[in-house]
């Protein structure tokens, strides 16, 4: 089968995170894959993951612009690929193709992630199935007029992601947030007050004297400044760690030594990084938002805290050092990753969808 992938671009997140993933297992099973980057957006850390088979069309459009050229170019292109199918991981590129082919979309995010019109339904009229990440997903999007939706949820390589061995508690306790710092989504800022909070809280528990909390943040983004003025203002500097941006094999490989995995956003399709996190093997703390709740069974393999609450943040982070690990959760969460969220098994669900839209069946 010969698939073409179309992407707005290839910049770090989790589209082009699961993109990657299937194209690379659908290499591997033997089809002709194709990657089609519209905007001049391509992170060498991710095009590094990328394996060298799949074929890659650079459309080289400047985001924002209106210029037709790349457009043609990425039809011309299309007709000399000669796909059987067409997998779009942006919907309102559906309105400049022109072909006969097979089309799918998969839809990666909920509507309020979107400042545009990018997830309208009007965008997704000519796609012959409309997927979507999880269920939570699914549901918004339906809210919004969208018809028929198929859940194919997100996967991880769980075999490449290191485990967690070793549940000895120290006077210091490691969380990390794995994530693009930006505050409105992402809630970097809600960490580091929480974080504050609980340090306060920790200097009035004479039972509790020398134990920190030493909270890391891996990634990059636009809010990284604001994230360390407010540490430098709180005076954290010795609580807080900027790990700064790490490709997927460093964070594969690290996860399993800190201590709790943080998700305090205040808005996921998914939950990514939360399932790798489970796949390591770390216990994990979410936001009460659909996306990481799916992936956590409602709070059955996790700790949960209400979004934007920096109180009841710092009540669950205090809680976790009292308590410590629950290692039963810990592998009932690792047994539902591996069973939900393997990447190969996302690849085949797609392979399958494929073939029954060429089939018209």
């Amino acid at each position: 089968m010969r698939i073409a992938h179309l992407t707005w671009s290839m910049g770090v997140g989790g589209t082009q995170t699961l993109l990657t993933g299937i194209a690379n297992i659908q290499v591997q099973m033997g089809h002709d894959v194709g990657i089609f980057i519209v905007d001049d957006i391509a992170d060498q850390t991710i095009m590094s993951k990328v394996d060298s088979r799949i074929k890659i069309f650079y459309l080289k459009r400047k985001r924002g612009t209106k210029a037709l050229l790349p457009f043609v170019k990425l039809n011309w292109q299309l007709w000399k690929f000669h796909p059987d199918i067409i997998h779009s991981h942006a919907g309102k590129l559906s309105k400049a193709i022109f072909t006969k082919v097979p089309m799918v979309a998969t839809i990666h995010n909920m509507v309020a992630a979107f400042q545009n019109t990018e997830l309208h339904p009007d965008n997704y009229k000519k796609y012959q199935r409309v997927f979507a990440i999880s269920n939570a997903v699914k549901e918004d999007v339906i809210k919004k007029g969208f018809g028929k939706i198929i859940v194919i949820e997100n996967g991880i390589p769980c075999d490449e992601i290191r485990c967690k061995s070793d549940y000895n508690t120290s006077n210091t306790i490691h969380v990390v947030q794995v994530s693009r710092i930006f505050f409105r989504q992402k809630r970097q800022d809600l960490v580091v007050q929480a974080l504050s909070a609980m340090k306060e809280r920790l200097k009035n528990q004479p039972d509790m004297a020398g134990v920190r909390c030493v909270m890391h943040f891996v990634g990059d983004g636009g809010d990284l400044d604001k994230l360390k003025e407010l540490v430098n203002e709180l005076g954290l500097e010795d609580d807080v760690v900027i790990e700064g941006l790490k490709d997927r094999q460093w964070v594969f490989e690290h996860l399993c030594n800190y201590d709790l995995f943080l998700q305090p956003s205040d808005s996921e399709g998914f939950g990514l990084t939360v399932a790798e996190a489970c796949a390591a093997k770390l216990p994990v703390l979410v936001s009460d938002v659909d996306g990481p709740l799916e992936v956590i069974n409602g709070g059955k393999l996790g700790m949960v805290f209400r979004h934007s609450d920096v109180d009841d943040l710092a009540d669950k982070l205090f809680q976790f050092i009292q308590d410590g690990y629950d290692t039963s959760m810990v592998e009932k969460a690792y047994q539902n990753t591996l069973e939900h969220y393997s990447i190969a098994k996302t690849t085949q669900r797609y392979i399958e969808a494929y073939e029954r839209v060429i089939n018209n069946s």
